[in-house]
């Protein structure tokens, strides 16, 4: 026990310096000394950009292009580029590695200039025209939406190292500076703003001792719930640990962030964008994590109070807590039934992978996200199951999940919320597979008996 307690307090005193070291590292960062813009390296970095691009599409094999199937194949190859490419027959745009640009309606010779802007912002560009086809390259110089908020800002790619009050013009001025491409030739100019803070290592330090605080603070949160949840204060403790977790959860994530998300594909509002709870498929992660953390607390450390373990203890009693658990765990389903129908609605592009070269980090991200949500809900319908196989018999627990789903239909009038919705439906046949999958599961290991394999029950830990 003694020892059980140094290593909690360890956990909790390094908890408070990594977050202390974190908010410290901020205020240095922030507090950087402001300085003008480098007009070399900015130049270079854009001239790199340009001739990046200019040089993939003279690569592309036009000539080869005897079909739009062909056009495809090369746009399907697995070389990686850091922009995007719509590729034009006259007018029609017949080929894109992004269709999240807003081209429409705009004639696409426009797109033969050095620097276009879009409803999002300015776009450094590179073009080849050969017969009807016209390939464009584009690359985000800088990002100027209709609306911000504290994730969705203006503001300029890193490589460029430019404060987000720099403006951009097409005509050079006497209070601008000009940019020029590797030839000497003027692209357009910058109207700077008076400095900018200076890029410090302190940043990503500092959000590499918040990202560590908040794994210590899980670490230290269950050693302290599996240390206590056998007495009887073991439910509250698991409550005021889960209250915990997610005040610094979101404080830390929400209310203080990352800096540098918005750098970040994952976070990036091109992928996901709902609402300033949901600005990106990466908080979206991160909000499906949460929940899964704590279900699969609820899972582990949580057990029917201790009334209810009293010898003579009243099967109405039972029955009614069953009920109410079973209904918390229907609605719970329909909570995340929700969320899979806002990551469908809010997101762009498909949800499913269907080619190899599509997989990436956002695709990646939302089987993950997929993943915590479902083993969220399975995590809080085991333990349900768990909790009251001691008081009644598996044939009755699975009767009162169908009464459950059936309530639920008559209350929402169908068999889940909304017209194509089958939550409801899809709870009983699950509950059915809950009781019986373990007999499923040991005829399944009858097989590896024969070869000398020894199987384990998936459920020896489930009940400790």
């Amino acid at each position: 026990m003694v020892k059980s307690l140094r290593y909690s307090i360890l956990q909790l005193v390094l908890f408070i310096l990594l977050l202390g070291s974190g908010f410290l590292a901020r205020h240095v960062s922030i507090n950087q000394p402001e300085r003008g813009f480098s007009v070399s390296n900015v130049e270079k970095a854009i001239q790199s950009v340009r001739q990046s691009m200019q040089a993939y599409v003279d690569e592309m094999p036009v000539a080869s292009f005897i079909s739009h199937e062909h056009l495809w194949q090369s746009l399907d190859s697995l070389k990686g580029t850091d922009f995007d490419l719509l590729v034009f027959q006259g007018y029609e745009l017949v080929g894109w590695n992004n269709h999240l640009l807003p081209i429409n309606g705009i004639n696409p010779q426009y797109f033969k200039q050095a620097l276009v802007r879009l409803e999002n912002g300015w776009y450094l560009t590179a073009s080849r025209q050969e017969g009807d086809i016209l390939l464009v390259a584009f690359s985000p110089l800088k990002q100027e939406y209709l609306y911000q908020n504290k994730f969705l800002k203006n503001g300029f790619p890193e490589p460029f190292d430019l404060a987000p009050g720099v403006l951009i013009s097409r005509e050079p001025s006497d209070e601008s500076v000009e940019i020029n491409d590797a030839e000497g030739n003027y692209l357009f100019s910058f109207i700077s703003a008076s400095s900018h803070s200076r890029v410090s290592m302190m940043a990503p330090l500092s959000n590499l001792f918040l990202l560590l605080s908040l794994v210590v603070l899980w670490i230290w949160l269950y050693h302290f719930q599996q240390t206590f949840f056998r007495s009887r204060w073991g439910n509250l403790i698991w409550l005021f640990s889960s209250f915990i977790f997610a005040l610094f959860f979101y404080g830390l994530i929400w209310e203080a962030g990352i800096s540098g998300m918005g750098d970040c594909e994952l976070f990036s509002p091109m992928h996901f964008a709902m609402s300033d709870f949901l600005p990106s498929i990466g908080h979206f992660l991160l909000f499906s994590f949460f929940l899964f953390t704590i279900l699969f607390w609820f899972f582990k450390f949580f057990r029917l109070p201790p009334v209810f373990n009293h010898v003579g203890s009243s099967k109405v009693r039972h029955s009614v807590a069953l009920g109410f658990f079973l209904l918390i765990t229907t609605w719970y389903l329909i909570f995340i039934n929700h969320l899979f129908y806002l990551l469908a609605e809010h997101s762009s592009g498909g949800l499913v992978l269907i080619r190899v070269i599509d997989l990436d980090i956002v695709i990646v991200a939302r089987y993950f996200l997929v993943g915590f949500l479902l083993l969220s809900f399975l995590f809080l319908m085991e333990r349900v199951c768990l909790m009251f196989l001691v008081h009644f018999k598996r044939w009755k627990i699975f009767a009162w999940m169908v009464l459950v789903a059936f309530l639920n239909g008559l209350l929402f009038g169908g068999v889940g919320i909304g017209d194509s919705d089958w939550a409801f439906l899809f709870f009983s046949p699950w509950a059915g597979c809950s009781f019986f999958r373990d007999v499923i599961w040991n005829m399944a290991c009858l097989t590896p008996l024969f070869y000398g394999w020894q199987p384990f029950s998936p459920y020896m830990w489930a009940w400790s």
